[in-house]
């Protein structure tokens, strides 16, 4: 049995090793971004942020975002509106907001209910420690519409934050 002793080498000399490890964090930390969904937006100050993981640390008017998403469409329309939307917003110490992304799954096009220029021209905050991003979920079923805001972290994933 002569192949058994033969012996292979399978350390690598310290560049190969470099090389390979150096190749990886580079692929790793091009792959990161800060964008949550599809549909992505310019404008936000995006240079340090954390989303919610546990409970929910930016505050706003919960019936005034649902007025907000919602008041570039006539009352017909509104009522008609079905489907789901979520929304990723930077907000920042002083309680402005920023649209980064979303993902619309409603029979609405996201032109049409122009959330950018709303949410960052009309949507206060309260005022807070450290800059998020608030994931907002909203649900439109019916003439209803159900809100909820997500947080993530690495032991219980995406899941809904207590008021």
């Amino acid at each position: 049995m002569p192949f058994l002793s033969r012996r292979v080498s399978t350390a690598r000399p310290f560049a190969g090793r470099l090389l390979v490890t150096l190749f990886c964090l580079l692929l790793a930390t091009s792959s990161y971004g800060q964008n949550l969904f599809p549909e992505k937006f310019k404008g936000c100050n995006t240079d340090q942020f954390a989303l919610e993981r546990d409970t929910v640390t930016a505050k706003t008017d919960t019936q005034a975002l649902l007025t907000l998403v919602t008041s570039a469409l006539s009352t017909a329309e509104a009522q008609k509106l079905r489907g789901t939307l979520l929304l990723q917003i930077i907000v920042d110490n002083d309680g402005n907001s920023c649209l980064i992304s979303l993902q619309n799954e409603t029979n609405v096009r996201t032109s049409k209910l122009r959330l950018k220029e709303n949410i960052d021209g009309k949507l206060h905050w309260e005022k807070s420690r450290a800059k998020v991003a608030a994931v907002v979920l909203l649900k439109f079923e019916e003439g209803t519409t159900t809100l909820k805001r997500l947080g993530m972290d690495g032991k219980k994933g995406v899941h809904e934050l207590r008021p």
